[in-house]
């Protein structure tokens, strides 16, 4: 607008320095629509959903200002756009309104069940306290593993472009104490001697169960099992004593949270991550730098990230538990 030129091709340089072209036509509904949706915003007119992840980007905070000033239902996680603007065609914009929603009448787009739950978490989120819909069962096990990977996708460092699980963190509770057990890849090199050495600690344990956050750990296994040669054997012992606390949560509480990340999850909890320079970004970062330097104040703070990660993920399983 302001040179007066509209160019017909623009182009991407990618992460392997591969330009790629594109044509402004094949993009342009979709970005009239993206940019017409700023300008609503810019209006007034909606608010963009505070997404609040592990990574705090600038425009998820500038969007959970909004919200928070209005008590929008962006608030609750997980309602995408089709569902809030429903809920806008019968005159829903705010928490307090979905607070007091009739759930007896027929709303499009929701089921009687959804919609109470929609409204018992606008609750939850105005009163600020949590309300179990569900009793939770956790099995007994002699020893419990709190488990956590840091990995980094698309590296692109001294020659080597790939994916790597540079280290899985395991918080081990047996008779009441804990220790941390970190297996880091030391090198570039070291990604299978790490998997293999978790492995051979995790033949070791006798009557256990292993503790997730989340669908990532499944994920990071697969790969490094499809990548590297282990026995089925093990590649069961690990998955059939995988139990994943995200889904536990989501089935039995009604958290007063933005997101049901464990960076948000915890906190409730009065939990807090010790470094406040470090997050899932920032490990990657300095685990660049320690395969370079192999500065072991580095590791020690990628390592201090990690355990907190699992401590964290504890936390919300003794809280289920209780």
């Amino acid at each position: 607008k302001v040179q007066g030129y509209l160019p017909s091709k623009f182009y991407i340089i990618n992460n392997e320095d591969k330009e790629i072209e594109f044509k402004y036509k094949d993009y342009e509904e979709e970005f009239t629509k993206i940019l017409n949706d700023i300008r609503e915003i810019v209006k007034g007119n909606r608010y963009p959903s505070p997404t609040q992840g592990s990574v705090k980007w600038p425009w998820e905070s500038y969007a959970l200002k909004l919200c928070l000033k209005t008590k929008d239902v962006s608030l609750i996680t997980g309602l995408g756009e089709s569902k809030k603007n429903k809920l806008k065609e019968i005159g829903i914009r705010s928490l307090s309104q979905l607070a007091n929603v009739n759930i007896n009448k027929k709303v499009n787009g929701f089921t009687k069940e959804s919609l109470k739950r929609l409204k018992l978490e606008a609750n939850c989120i105005l009163k600020k306290k949590h309300k179990f819909i569900a009793k939770v069962n956790l099995p007994k096990h002699k020893i419990e593993l709190f488990l956590d990977f840091e990995s980094s996708t698309a590296l692109n460092i001294e020659e080597f472009v790939g994916n790597i699980d540079y280290l899985i963190g395991v918080l081990k509770r047996e008779n009441k104490k804990e220790v941390y057990i970190p297996f880091i890849a030391n090198s570039l090199e070291d990604e299978e001697k790490m998997l293999h050495n978790f492995l051979d600690f995790l033949v070791e344990q006798k009557d256990f169960v292993i503790y997730h956050y989340g669908g990532y750990e499944i994920t990071r296994f697969k790969e490094l099992f499809s990548k590297y040669d282990t026995d089925k054997d093990l590649q069961n012992l690990v998955f059939k004593n995988m139990i994943d606390i995200l889904k536990l949560v989501k089935k039995s509480v009604v958290l007063p949270v933005y997101s049901y990340s464990l960076k948000k999850v915890a906190p409730y909890l009065k939990f807090n991550w010790r470094l406040k320079d470090v997050d899932a970004g920032e490990s990657i970062a300095l685990y660049m730098e320690y395969i370079k330097s192999n500065d072991k104040k580095i590791l020690n703070k990628i390592l201090t990230y990690n355990e907190d990660d699992v401590i964290a993920t504890r936390v919300v399983k003794d809280f289920l538990s209780k």
